[in-house]
């Protein structure tokens, strides 16, 4: 991912694995810093939201999906 910050896919496997590991805040501070870079990005948003109903947060969840369709 430092080697290509920009990839979605990457970023969206190591989201993963830091979800998976319970290290949830690293894996929203990883793909809210792609959505910097990418900020169209459909998967990287979803992700994001999911992420926010795994730490309980369903507002910004519901905030980040509205953003997908707004």
């Amino acid at each position: 991912v430092e080697l290509a910050p920009g990839n979605e896919n990457a970023v969206a496997l190591l989201a993963s694995m830091h979800r998976q590991a319970g290290e949830n805040a690293k894996a929203i501070e990883l793909v809210q810093k792609t959505l910097e870079t990418v900020p169209d990005s459909v998967d990287l948003r979803q992700i994001l939201a999911s992420l926010y109903l795994v730490v309980g947060d369903g507002g910004k969840a519901i905030e980040t999906q509205r953003a997908l369709v707004s």
